[in-house]
């Protein structure tokens, strides 16, 4: 008999479970020497035996069970956890870790639950060694990072298991549960009714709040209307050297008293320095990073998506190259060991001279500190480890998290700011500014920003020549669609998903075909916006934001231990019974609703577009822009001075204006619609 196989029949040995099989190697290689690698069924754990104990380490795969029920109505609220593998497509592979670990764990003494630190790894864990094997024997092992250091360091601080965090994490699961298989199974009911067939429809607690906010930022960017203000800009040169200067009435409320400041600058042909004013700004350091301040950095300097980038995170702190990245903090505690972490990176010719000025200047390695925290990790940081092949986009993000990491120790960036008025005749005054760094302090390990705009080195009472001068016309308030990161942010903003959700709620509304993407964004797809229009119609308690952070407030008032799960589950239930009693009530409408916008008949369609035409023979989008052109016109015609037929021509043509606007004004100027 191997071993493995005799350890397994002897039992009476500890079972640390981790949450994915990189870290149960990392754990292994932590605790001894020369573990004992075994395999079952192609699935790898680890033995280590010594005089005292033996210790077996074993991982999952991530969630190993998942809430289903038998009922096939709605609303139901009876369920239980059960085996992902025997309910969820593509789940099928956890079948193998699902009979290890119930192999193992009918023999154990103790469990350590060593999934990572915070809800999900809570719940995790936990959920394991209660169905699989004794949640009485349980313990918890808590730790930021894979290396051997720290993870013999847990072990050896080994507590007891979590429960506010098993007791929010269960709470989240019962939640979305609730949410999504009552309100999705309503839809999907409700459109069979309606149409007799069966389509795949689903909403969420998260997720249809999410949607929501998208087809709304849609309808207002398609239906963007505001008459124009006018920015005039002249470009000045000094000894041949040129720059730009804004008028400082700028923007005017009506073109023609731009052109008249334009037409009298134009007389004048030059200008006089008359003031000019120089101030210092310091800049500190930006915080170490937690994950949604990585995901919009990642975002703005390479394109990743959120999940893109929470995903190479996740494997960069698998391979033990950074400290665990699913954390809201923006702090890093002294117990880190930052001037061992520095000495070890300073070998990497790219980090060696920032980190030398780290020494000189930061001696006590003080880093700058954000506001955030989190009680379970610290912000992201590098382990220390170094790289080996490291390649592409994950050599890319580890850069950033290590130049950010570093930065947080440097000096402040210096800047000088310049602003100089330049008088032109007697009336008008431009306005030119300039930035020059007089000391990089942390750009120059984080050097992801560009900063410096050069203006010449005038003197008071220099004459500057006019070269050109130009009136373009302004638009503030035109709102923009939204990118998978500004959702994210706005989902932060809201308080709605955790930082381990959000990425993952928005790619799941690709996935089930309610968004896509565009050149300048993310807009819902015609499924999106019929799923959109019936929940904000009929059920608008659903979509409202308000409510989903409600239930986010009492997930964390169970971590505080403020509240029970049993009372919040039971709330849940109730608001849930409302919802569904309402949306049996409006079942007809509903479904006809759904039915209209899924395959609307050619002679109820927009006059301008495929969706149904509602009002006027338009879409909500069309009649939503030819309301708000028909509105702003008289306001438009007084502040560009044009008639009515040349501002509609302009109308049509004016790309800073939204699409659905322009397509309306054409439709004017073509007399197949009139204004209202």
């Amino acid at each position: 008999m191997s071993l493995c196989k005799e350890v397994i029949e002897k039992g009476n040995y500890t079972l640390i479970i981790s949450e994915k099989p990189k870290a149960a190697k990392a754990i292994a290689e932590a605790l001894s020497y020369k573990p004992i690698s075994c395999k079952d069924n192609n699935i790898t754990y680890y033995v280590i035996n010594n005089n005292e104990k033996t210790t077996v380490i074993a991982s999952t795969a991530g969630h190993l069970f998942t809430l289903s029920t038998n009922s096939k109505d709605y609303p139901v609220f009876d369920y239980e956890w059960v085996p992902r593998w025997l309910v969820e497509k593509g789940a099928f592979h956890l079948k193998k870790y699902y009979y290890l670990l119930s192999k193992l764990s009918k023999r154990a003494s103790e469990y350590v639950n060593a999934c990572d630190y915070d809800i999900e790894g809570s719940v995790i864990g936990y959920m394991i060694i209660k169905l699989l094997g004794n949640e009485t024997k349980g313990k918890r092992m808590k730790f930021s990072t894979l290396t051997k250091e720290e993870l013999l360091n847990s072990f050896k601080k080994i507590g007891p298991f979590d429960y506010d965090m098993i007791e929010a994490g269960i709470c989240r699961h019962e939640l979305d549960w609730i949410w999504g298989i009552n309100t999705s199974r309503a839809l999907m009911h409700i459109y069979k009714q309606a149409s007799g067939k069966n389509i795949v429809l689903s909403s969420g607690r998260v997720q249809s709040p999410a949607l929501i906010e998208v087809f709304d930022r849609y309808i207002e960017e398609r239906s963007f209307f505001s008459p124009p203000k006018f920015q005039l800009t002249a470009v000045f040169s000094k000894d041949s050297y040129k720059f730009s200067s804004s008028h400082i009435s700028s923007p005017f409320e009506y073109k023609k008293d731009a052109e008249e400041a334009k037409k009298r600058a134009l007389n004048v042909k030059r200008g006089n320095v008359s003031d000019i004013k120089e101030e210092k700004e310091r800049i500190p350091p930006p915080p170490p990073f937690n994950l949604s301040d990585l995901q919009y950095e990642a975002s703005r300097i390479y394109g990743f998506s959120p999940s893109y980038t929470q995903k190479i995170a996740e494997d960069l702190y698998l391979d033990v190259l950074i400290s665990y990245p699913r954390t809201n903090s923006q702090k890093l505690p002294p117990s880190i060991p930052h001037k061992n972490i520095l000495e070890n990176l300073s070998v990497l010719k790219e980090y060696e001279k920032q980190i030398e000025e780290v020494k000189k200047r930061n001696p006590s390695y003080i880093p700058r500190q954000g506001r955030k925290e989190d009680p379970a990790h610290p912000a992201i940081y590098p382990t220390g480890k170094i790289p080996k092949d490291l390649k592409g986009d994950k050599l890319k993000l580890y850069d950033l998290i290590v130049r950010r990491y570093i930065s947080t120790f440097m000096d402040d960036l210096v800047l000088i700011k310049r602003r100089v008025k330049i008088n032109v005749g007697e009336r008008d005054v431009f306005e030119t500014n300039g930035t020059i760094i007089e000391s990089k302090g942390w750009l120059k390990a984080y050097k992801f920003y560009t900063i410096e705009k050069a203006i010449p080195s005038l003197k008071l009472n220099d004459i500057v020549s006019i070269e050109s001068i130009k009136i373009a016309s302004y638009y503030p308030s035109k709102p923009k669609l939204h990118t998978k990161t500004s959702l994210l942010k706005w989902m932060e903003s809201q308080n709605i998903g955790t930082e381990a959700t959000r990425a993952q709620i928005i790619e799941t509304l690709f996935k089930r075909g309610y968004l896509k993407s565009t050149s300048k964004g993310i807009i819902p797809t015609k499924l999106g916006i019929v799923v959109s229009l019936a929940l904000k119609k009929y059920v608008s308690e659903l979509t409202d934001v308000s409510l989903t952070r409600s239930f986010e407030v009492r997930l964390q008032e169970i971590r505080e231990n403020k509240k029970s799960r049993s009372d919040v589950v039971k709330e849940a239930r109730e608001v849930m019974s409302k919802i569904i009693s309402q949306m049996k009530a409006q079942n007809e409408k509903i479904g006809k609703e759904l039915m209209l916008y899924s395959n609307t008949p050619k002679d109820k369609r927009c006059i301008l577009c495929e969706l149904p035409g509602e009002v006027n023979g338009l879409c909500i989008i069309h009649y939503s822009a030819l309301k708000k052109l028909s509105e702003g016109l008289e306001e438009w015609m007084k502040k560009t001075g044009e008639d009515k037929e040349t501002s509609i021509s302009k109308i049509e043509k004016n790309k800073s204006l939204g699409q659905a606007v322009r397509e309306v004004a054409s439709a004017i100027k073509n007399k197949t619609i009139i204004l209202i």
